[in-house]
């Protein structure tokens, strides 16, 4: 992908370009990257507003440069990404994803890119 800008004289130039990850990430390749244990997940009921908040962090190492969770349910704005494909870490120790939720029932997917790959690296199914 390569981003360009067009400056007040009209000309364009390249600002960046970079790979987009376009290999499917195995499951076992998924599962040696995000290992099962290296996310927590913590979901929060809907006190005021229609949906519920699932907060995701990530208690653990991994290897992947991004992470994306995607409810199933509720609508695709509520898709939150961490992380960036330039960056020469992983997404580290700490770091938190949020979401909401349908309350009567979601399930939540997460992505996950490493190296020249992307798929699927956890899923939560609730709220229980």
């Amino acid at each position: 992908m390569t981003a360009f800008a067009v400056n007040s004289e009209g000309a364009i130039g390249e600002l960046t370009t970079v790979s987009v990850p376009t290999d499917n990430l195995s499951e076992k390749a998924a599962s040696q990257a995000v290992p099962a244990d290296a996310l927590s997940f913590n979901y929060e009921s809907a006190d005021t507003g229609d949906f519920g908040s699932l907060t995701i962090e990530v208690v653990a190492d991994t290897d992947a440069k991004t992470l994306v969770a995607q409810p199933q349910e509720a609508p695709s704005l509520f898709t939150d990404r961490v992380g960036s494909l330039t960056s020469d870490e992983p997404v580290g120790t700490g770091t938190t994803l949020q979401t909401a939720v349908e309350p009567d029932g979601d399930e939540v997917i997460v992505y996950g890119t490493v190296d020249s790959a992307t798929g699927e690296v956890a899923r939560w199914q609730g709220p229980e």
